[in-house]
């Protein structure tokens, strides 16, 4: 017998690798190290993380979906969350349980984000 009972569980479910994928992402990269005690604009992190700022984009526009990163005036900075767990440093770092899964996925995440190519 299935738990889900209503249309919203279906997306949800559907939804849920992209959450784990954006995190996973976001873990690789080193992004909420990036983010860690401030804000940055798009381009910023893009050029500290050695990443295409489309790319980067769409993952912060995910992440702060999530609620995972705050923006504003088009600065993004680490929820309170993230600070605490995800960050190097944190009070309860938390980055070592998801490290196994990051593993798992890591030739797949390495190859959405590419470095940034010179004009």
């Amino acid at each position: 017998m299935s738990n889900m009972a209503k249309p919203e569980d279906l997306e949800d479910s559907a939804l849920a690798d992209l959450a784990s994928e954006a995190l996973m992402s976001a873990l690789y990269l080193g992004l909420f190290d990036a983010l860690a005690g401030g804000t940055v604009t798009v381009e910023d992190a893009s050029e500290a993380l050695g990443t295409e700022p489309a790319r980067l984009a769409r993952l912060l526009a995910t992440l702060e979906a999530m609620g995972l990163v705050t923006v504003t005036d088009g600065r993004f900075g680490n929820a309170p969350l993230v600070e605490r767990y995800l960050v190097r440093g944190g009070q309860q770092d938390f980055r070592a349980v998801l490290s196994r899964r990051l593993d798992l996925r890591l030739d797949d995440i390495a190859t959405q984000f590419t470095p940034a190519q010179d004009a």
